[in-house]
């Protein structure tokens, strides 16, 4: 079939804008060019039209006063720029791994809590989530073989058995299986804990609090607690002992929420 020439460059263009917006990090830029498709085509018929992409209109909502807006490369600087503010609010995507909010002048956290107000959406679907599910499988119980056919076909098998349970599963938490709430739920803890470490930059203490009631709630088998001793009583002792090298205190801060003796096992 024949291609229409100016809507081909203005896919282009328009794939262009969103991969520089996404590059910069201005989701709410990405978020409002996805939704309504802000751009208008130049219309003239020439080969090679061109595409002028218009700024996502301002958003109809009032914000109350003393309110201020930033775009995720303003976050370190909010101390020195918005003195006034006490609270920030964020998408926990955004800051996870890159909230580094200082005391003007100084390497210590301005942080004093972390609210994390909303339990992150469960994404095992996901391709890196997927994968990583589906190669930890595999690789679980590996090493060396004096059989390495043997071994790579029982990975094989064990890789395709994970893959098959992934996407016959249903997406929703409350119905996911313990192995894979538990690994959603290990997802979660590292962002949480790189979240607290942010926090903690120069030794700054910080309390994190877990505000949403789905943290808690037993009914449906998805409290974090349950699952955190769930996921941590399958781990052998040399993968526990390498969480405890890598996440040192902060670690043992969680074992004792979820009410596991954090002390290694004699």
């Amino acid at each position: 079939m024949s291609l229409d020439a100016d809507d081909l460059f203005t896919e282009l263009a328009y794939g262009a804008r969103i991969a520089q917006e996404v590059t910069s990090g201005r989701w709410c830029v990405v978020s409002q060019l996805l939704r309504t498709g802000a751009v208008e085509q130049d219309t003239r018929p020439q080969l090679g039209g061109c595409s002028r992409f218009q700024e996502p209109r301002p958003s109809p909502v009032v914000l109350p006063s003393g309110v201020v807006t930033l775009t995720v490369d303003d976050l370190e600087l909010l101390p020195s720029r918005h003195p006034q503010v006490k609270v920030c609010i964020a998408p926990m995507s955004l800051v996870a791994r890159g909230l580094n909010i200082l005391v003007p002048g100084g390497q210590k956290s301005a942080l004093a809590s972390v609210w994390v107000c909303v339990r992150p959406p469960t994404q095992i679907t996901d391709s890196a989530e997927m994968f990583a599910s589906v190669n930890a499988s595999a690789l679980r119980d590996g090493g060396p073989s004096a059989d390495p056919v043997g071994q790579w076909i029982e990975q094989r098998r064990r890789a395709f058995s994970r893959l098959f349970h992934i996407l016959t599963s249903d997406p929703r938490f409350s119905r996911l299986s313990k192995p894979l709430k538990s690994e959603a739920i290990a997802g979660m803890l590292v962002d949480m804990i790189q979240l607290a470490g942010r926090a903690r930059r120069g030794g700054t203490p910080v309390e994190l609090y877990l505000v949403d009631d789905a943290f808690h709630d037993e009914k449906l088998g998805t409290d974090l607690r349950r699952l955190l001793r769930y996921y941590y009583d399958n781990l052998s002792l040399a993968e526990q002992r390498a969480l405890r090298r890598i996440y040192g205190s902060t670690l043992e801060s969680w074992l004792v929420f979820a009410g596991i003796d954090g002390k290694e096992a004699s």
